[in-house]
């Protein structure tokens, strides 16, 4: 890895993330409602950023386009928008399997300071598109959370909560991102950016399930049926269950082998 870690909460090998947990991304035309998620982080160590690397899965079936925000902080949830990366996508790793990481490089312009509250936000390139992405939780670290429903508008706290995972690395130039348009070619771990890291399939599905209502009618989640892939002739079932706040609504999105 080129350059100086900023900041990282990754793994290493096979755990550089939790593969089959993550804060839910999807437009409307996916479960019905949209979700963005943004986390809160400080770097420890000041520096220009060339590099962010990050952890998100695409639910098979669905679209998968997304886009990520470098906010500042205000008073406690994302505030104006530092540096946006659009268009981006998971283009090569399936949620429910580890090790794969999006790259974003080539950053200049955007300078990060130790011990100052930022937010790293992602959702979908349309609040109305059918994409159904999830952000990987990290293996180690905690930090506050929020959620929108509105594409970023508004922001729901959801407390201390596992963060996205997440690297941030400083050094080198590049182009100078806009806050609003600028897009950034991501790849997943067969990319040609990406491919200095190991890749450990943790889990294989021929069921994948999302979340709705099912007979089993347990407390915080409901599942049904979509589809089922033959992925090889040692698939497992498994499904996508998604998690629920007080309002019924599929913050993160978990997937369980069966």
């Amino acid at each position: 890895m080129a350059g100086t870690t900023l900041d990282s909460n990754l793994g290493s090998g096979s755990t550089v993330y939790n593969c089959c947990t993550g804060w839910t991304i999807t437009g409307t035309g996916s479960i019905g409602e949209s979700f963005t998620a943004a986390n809160q982080f400080q770097v420890t160590t000041s520096g220009s950023v060339s590099e962010i690397d990050f952890a998100v899965g695409f639910v098979s079936g669905f679209g998968n386009s997304f886009y990520l925000d470098i906010d500042s902080n205000n008073a406690g949830q994302p505030g104006s928008v530092l540096a946006s990366f659009t268009n981006l996508s998971s283009s090569s790793t399936e949620f429910g399997t580890c090790c794969g990481l999006v790259s974003i490089t080539g950053i200049s312009g955007l300078t990060l300071t130790a011990g100052t509250n930022y937010w790293m936000v992602i959702g979908p390139t349309s609040s109305s598109d059918n994409t159904y992405d999830a952000w990987d939780f990290s293996n180690s670290a905690m930090g506050t959370d929020e959620y929108s429903n509105d594409g970023g508008k508004t922001w729901v706290s959801n407390g201390t909560q596992p963060q996205g995972a997440f690297d941030i690395i400083g050094g080198g130039g590049g182009t100078t991102p806009e806050p609003t348009s600028s897009g950034f070619l991501a790849f997943g771990w067969n990319g040609s950016l990406s491919a200095r890291r190991g890749s450990s399939l943790a889990m294989r599905s021929s069921q994948v399930f999302f979340s709705l209502r099912n007979s089993l009618k347990l407390p915080i989640f409901r599942s049904q049926q979509v589809f089922n892939r033959e992925v090889d002739r040692q698939a497992r079932c498994s499904q996508f269950l998604g998690c629920r706040d007080s309002g019924r609504r599929p913050i993160w999105t978990r997937f369980v082998p069966t």
